[in-house]
């Protein structure tokens, strides 16, 4: 994500982090990810304070062109 974040600061873009959500596909629920938020690292935080770095959280299911899509792709 951090990579993604630069390559849209680079070409003078923004990710709106109170609309951006994520997905993951998998077969069933047993072999989903057990993360359920991701950290996107700016320049300025670090380790210590997270503050600085915003999070992505995860979706169940996404729509997009008016077709719901879901995690087990079903």
């Amino acid at each position: 994500m951090y990579n993604i974040n630069q390559w849209f600061l680079k070409h003078n873009l923004k990710l709106n982090f109170n609309k951006t959500k994520y997905i993951t596909f998998s077969q069933d629920k047993r072999t989903q990810p057990k993360i359920n938020t991701l950290k996107i690292h700016k320049n300025n935080c670090n380790k210590n304070n997270n503050d600085a770095c915003e999070e992505n959280t995860k979706t169940e299911s996404i729509k997009y062109l008016g077709i719901t899509i879901y995690q087990f792709l079903k």
